[in-house]
């Protein structure tokens, strides 16, 4: 039951974050309330590994959305070779977002 609970916490996250104007302060926000999550069971809060797993998912999503959206546009030798064509930014969006996760979250 725990993990479907964190798999349900991480969609609403990772919809927040896709549909987010500036998916940069969404994830502000979204990492405040991570940081104040509290296990449903004991009433403390969350231990440091919970929030790094409950990151980790979200860093895998959008790697999963990202490569999703590279495949089916059909970039996939053009990100290779030219990783810098103008339409295949629209799928860099996620790896920014992805760098700047990790960088505040020390994966």
């Amino acid at each position: 039951k725990e993990m479907a609970n964190v798999l349900k916490l991480v969609n609403g996250y990772l919809m927040r974050l896709l549909n987010a104007s500036i998916p940069r302060m969404e994830f502000e926000q979204i990492l405040k309330e991570i940081n104040n999550l509290v296990n449903e069971f004991s009433n403390k809060p969350i231990s440091q590994e919970d929030k790094s797993r409950i990151v980790s998912i979200i860093i895998d999503r959008l790697l999963e959305i990202r490569r999703s959206e590279v495949w089916k546009s059909g970039n996939i030798d053009k990100i290779t070779v030219h990783p810098n064509l103008e339409n295949v930014y629209i799928n860099d969006k996620y790896l920014e977002l992805i760098e700047y996760i990790k960088d505040r979250t020390n994966k």
